[in-house]
């Protein structure tokens, strides 16, 4: 909350001083909802885009023709963001609750309860996504729901996808031999069931 005082006493141009002038012109921002929104920012963003530049450099180096692909034709790169994002989602779970009672495939569901959506598995569905299991940076995005949608879409999307491909770039001009030292299968992956 220093953070935020420090912001009313000495504005400048950033989010905390807008999120801070928002709350002081009588919107509804509580300085919870402003370290919570500040929290979610940061941590979220950093999470998720290390994890999609790792998954990105896996994916090209597993496709040696994709990875050919992306350091010869930089038209496919912000593409290729894309489908990585599509392919190996850094983020597996989002949580929402029901609003109302209801049944889906006869399971009933109670308004308040919590349900837990996959992402990753809608962004491999076939009634939607051509040969949604291969991987192929120039394949044009089709379902951007991988960032949410409506009211629910990432407020860092362009920022994440601008991160990861400019990352990409960087890493593999920076490191042309770039190469795994072990077998695909032995890459260990974090366990956390959300990010």
């Amino acid at each position: 909350e220093e953070w935020m005082e420090e912001k009313r006493r000495e504005p400048a141009d950033d989010l905390m001083t807008h999120l801070v002038q928002v709350e002081s012109e009588g919107d509804h921002f509580q300085p919870d909802e402003i370290l919570s929104l500040v929290s979610a920012l940061l941590v979220a963003g950093a999470e998720t885009t290390a994890n999609s530049l790792s998954f990105g450099i896996l994916e090209l180096l597993r496709h040696p023709e994709q990875m050919k692909r992306f350091r010869e034709d930089p038209s496919c790169r912000a593409d290729a963001a894309y489908e990585i994002i599509r392919y190996e989602m850094p983020g597996r779970f989002l949580r929402r609750y029901a609003k109302k009672d209801s049944t889906l495939r006869g399971i009933n569901i109670h308004a308040g309860q919590a349900i837990y959506l996959s992402i990753a598995s809608a962004q491999r569905d076939p009634n939607f996504i051509d040969d949604p299991d291969r991987f192929d940076i120039t394949r044009t995005p089709r379902d951007l729901s991988a960032f949410g949608i409506g009211r629910h879409f990432c407020i860092g999307a362009q920022l994440a996808r601008l991160e990861l491909e400019i990352g990409l770039v960087r890493t593999i001009e920076t490191l042309p031999n770039l190469e795994l030292c072990c077998d695909f299968d032995d890459v260990a992956y974090r366990s956390n069931p959300v990010i």
